[in-house]
C-alpha cells in the first residue's frame, strides 16, 4: 500500500489562464513529464515517454475548444494517493509550475496516482519557456523520430505487417510492399536498408490515411503502433493513401515486454 500525498503548496510566480481539452485524473505517470508545441499535440505519442501511449491516448475524449493564440501543453504529474480535480499552471522565470488540485487525499492507495492534463494556453505565456516543475521540456511528438515517410504509388494494397529492422519480418514486409508497388521499390529498399545506429531500434509500417501529413509512433503499455496525423479539418477522397514510415528510437525508451502490434 502507497501512504497518501497532500497537495503541493501554492506555486510562486504569474498565474497562466489555462483552457483543459482533456484531462486524465487517475492516470499512472511516474512523475513530471512535460511538453509544449505550437500546434496540437498527439496524445498517444506524448504519453510514450513513460508507456503510456494505449490504444492512441492516455487521455479522456479530447475537447477541441483552444482560444486563438493559443499554444498546447501535455502535462502529467504524481499525486500519492490523491485523484485531482483540477490543474493549475504559473509561471515563474522560465519554469511553468504545475499543480493537479482538488480531490481526497486518502490514507493509502494500491498504486500511485499519476494524473494527466492536456491544455490550451496562451502562447505568450509559455514563450521561452524551459522546464515544467524543473523538469526539461520533452519532445510533443514522443521518443520515437519519424526517419522517413515515403509515398507510395496509388491503388489498393494488403495489409502488411509491421517490423522492426534487422529481422526476417523486415525482408518480409520489404518484399511484399515492393511485389505490390515496384515502381517504388528503390526509395523502398533505401530506407529499409539505413542501418541502426547504436543504442537504438529501428521500426518499419505500412499507414495509410486520406491525406497523411505527419506520423508518430506509439509506445505502449502493451504495442508498438503507428499512427498517422491528417488534417484537423476533414477531407473527402476517393481512396487511401499508402506510405511507407520508419522511425527510430532510443532502445531505453522502448518499455520492456511490448511488442508490435499486429
Amino acid at each position: 500500500m502507497l501512504t497518501g500525498c497532500a497537495e503541493a503548496a501554492e506555486p510562486q510566480g504569474e498565474r497562466v489562464e489555462v483552457t483543459t481539452l482533456a484531462m486524465n485524473a487517475g492516470g499512472w505517470a511516474p512523475g513530471t513529464f512535460a511538453a509544449v508545441s505550437e500546434s496540437p499535440i498527439h496524445l498517444g505519442a506524448f504519453a510514450s515517454w513513460y508507456g503510456g501511449g494505449a490504444d492512441g491516448e492516455d487521455f479522456a475524449e479530447v475537447t477541441d475548444k483552444a482560444p486563438p493564440g493559443s499554444a498546447y501543453l501535455a502535462v502529467t504529474d504524481n499525486t500519492g494517493c490523491r485523484t485531482p480535480e483540477d490543474v493549475q499552471v504559473s509561471r515563474n522565470g522560465d519554469d511553468l509550475v504545475v499543480r493537479f488540485v482538488g480531490g481526497a487525499d486518502h490514507d493509502t492507495c494500491v498504486r500511485a496516482v499519476g494524473p494527466g492534463a492536456y491544455l490550451a494556453v496562451p502562447a505568450a505565456a509559455v514563450e521561452d519557456v524551459r522546464t515544467v516543475n524543473g523538469k526539461r521540456l520533452l519532445d510533443p511528438a514522443g521518443p520515437g523520430t519519424l526517419v522517413d515517410n515515403v509515398a507510395l504509388d496509388a491503388g489498393r494494397m494488403d495489409q502488411v505487417a509491421p517490423a522492426e529492422f534487422g529481422t526476417e519480418a523486415a525482408t518480409t514486409l520489404r518484399d511484399k510492399v515492393i511485389a505490390a508497388r515496384p515502381n517504388n521499390a528503390e526509395a523502398v529498399t533505401t530506407a529499409l536498408g539505413k542501418p541502426v545506429p547504436d543504442g537504438k531500434r529501428m521500426f518499419a509500417f505500412v499507414v495509410s490515411g486520406c491525406i497523411v501529413e505527419d506520423a508518430v509512433l506509439v509506445l505502449g503499455p502493451d504495442d508498438i503502433t503507428a499512427e498517422t496525423i491528417e488534417p484537423e479539418v476533414p477531407v473527402d477522397c476517393d481512396a487511401p493513401a499508402y506510405f511507407l514510415t520508419t522511425f527510430v528510437v532510443d532502445t531505453a525508451d522502448v518499455p520492456k515486454g511490448i511488442t508490435l502490434a499486429d
